[in-house]
């Protein structure tokens, strides 16, 4: 009992210094752009601008720019990226404040971005990170005075929130043509092979290949269809048809 104890003690200080830093985290909004160079590094059902600034500092310290599309959250570390666009294009209110705009739901490139001020961030070994002990205000003044190395990357993405495909998710779908196609043999080509053979074996009592279901229409077919060529050719051409013997 007394090392659970321990435990959730331990859990509610890191959760403490997690809350803590995230009341660090304030925000200038750009404006409205379009731009899809930005990291997807989470979502939240009540985003707001300084959540998504939370998220992206603590994936990456080095994040200086954050976006928000719906209640998905982007980050980068080029304040550069994206073409300004009329404010009127950011028309979704942020669930979790209304009174900021999120982009816009239905379009994924058009995002409200502002710039990420956090901190305090803490020199440790050859990285900067944010702590509430930190002395740094700016993750430029930490790298400058500690000679901190890059950031680690990121961890991987989260999946995408429920009606919403993650990136990279279409090029591993199939397509409408592969579908139907599927569809077409597994439901049409296949049935009819195995039950015709089933239907000559025990029905009629064929053996070998007469019990290949129409065998004499499948043995035709290459005729019939030279021969249908050989008749559209000669009425394009003005001759009369001889059909084949």
């Amino acid at each position: 009992i007394l090392s659970n104890i321990m435990a959730l003690g331990k859990f509610l200080v890191l959760l403490a210094a997690v809350v803590g830093v995230a009341g660090d985290c304030q925000t200038t909004t750009k404006g409205c752009y379009s731009t899809s160079a930005m990291d997807r590094v989470n979502y939240d059902a009540k985003i707001t601008h300084e959540s998504c600034a939370q998220i992206c500092v603590q994936a990456k310290p080095s994040y200086i720019l954050g976006g928000v599309s719906g209640i998905n959250c982007y980050c980068s570390t080029d304040e550069s990226v994206g073409l300004p666009l009329p404010p009127a294009s950011c028309k979704t209110p942020c669930a979790g404040d209304t009174s900021e705009t999120c982009g816009d739901l239905l379009k994924a490139d058009v995002k409200t971005l502002f710039d990420i001020f956090c901190g305090p961030f803490l020199c440790s070994g050859s990285q900067c990170t944010i702590d509430p002990s930190g002395t740094f205000n700016s993750y430029a003044d930490c790298v400058a005075s500690c000679g901190a190395g890059p950031a680690p990357p990121p961890p991987p993405g989260p999946p995408s929130p429920p009606g919403q495909p993650s990136h990279g998710s279409s090029s591993s779908s199939l397509s409408t043509g592969s579908i139907m196609l599927i569809v077409f043999f597994c439901g049409l080509v296949v049935p009819y092979i195995i039950i015709g053979v089933l239907f000559q074996r025990y029905y009629r009592k064929q053996e070998g290949l007469d019990m290949i279901p129409n065998r004499e229409f499948w043995g035709n077919l290459p005729g019939l269809i030279k021969d249908g060529f050989l008749f559209t050719f000669s009425k394009l051409r003005g001759r009369d048809y001889v059909p084949l013997p």
